[in-house]
């Protein structure tokens, strides 16, 4: 039995990306899901950690720096 204690979301829109109808309809995709995670019986315990749509690839450690003090900030 594993114990999982949150869900990372990654790649999440923020309000300013409502420019496009695209970023529109994806946001309200994604907001879409939070709330179904948010109000699961099961998984409405678990710490829900989101990370934003960066306009660059994570790769490397300065990367995952930079990543790590948009998420845990």
């Amino acid at each position: 039995m594993f114990l999982c204690k949150g869900l990372f979301v990654n790649q999440v829109l923020p309000p300013s990306a409502s420019n496009c109808n695209f970023c529109t309809m994806r946001r309200k995709d994604q907001m879409r899901a939070l709330d179904m995670i948010r109000n699961d019986s099961e998984l409405a315990s678990l710490a829900l950690i989101q990370a934003p749509l960066v306009d660059a690839e994570i790769r490397g450690v300065p990367a995952l720096k930079f990543m790590g003090d948009m998420v845990w900030r």
